[in-house]
């Protein structure tokens, strides 16, 4: 985006880059923030999803990897704002992993109760 002679995206009446001024110290820390939290995401998720055996607990940690993985998407797609439609390519294919391992995952719990409906608590061993 063009704005006063800077070239840059606009972010909280800041630039996040411009020619003139470089990277400015509020930017700075809300992408260190963003690079965290992202982070923070994915690995929430791949823990979550190791550590259980319940199909539901496993469903949720994809979900969450999902969402840090398009919260970083959407911090690169912020910095270079030409990649943008590239990487909405790239989080459509996410999601299709996503659908990927979800139905394998029902697949899988079919194979090792014979349905696939969830009846009451589940045996200790399984949590």
């Amino acid at each position: 985006m063009y704005h006063n002679g800077n070239i840059g995206f606009r972010f909280y009446n800041s630039y996040i880059f411009s020619k003139e001024k470089g990277w400015r110290a509020v930017s700075e820390l809300l992408i260190e923030i963003y690079k965290i939290t992202a982070s923070l995401l994915l690995g929430l998720g791949i823990g979550v999803m190791l550590s259980s055996r319940s199909l539901i607990k496993m469903l949720l940690g994809i979900e969450v990897m999902f969402n840090g993985s398009l919260l970083y998407l959407t911090l690169i797609g912020t910095i270079y704002p030409y990649m943008a439609a590239v990487f909405s390519l790239l989080a459509i294919l996410i999601a299709s992993a996503e659908l990927l391992v979800a139905v394998s995952i029902v697949i899988l719990y079919y194979r090792w109760h014979g349905e696939i409906t969830i009846k009451g608590e589940l045996p200790e061993e399984n949590r």
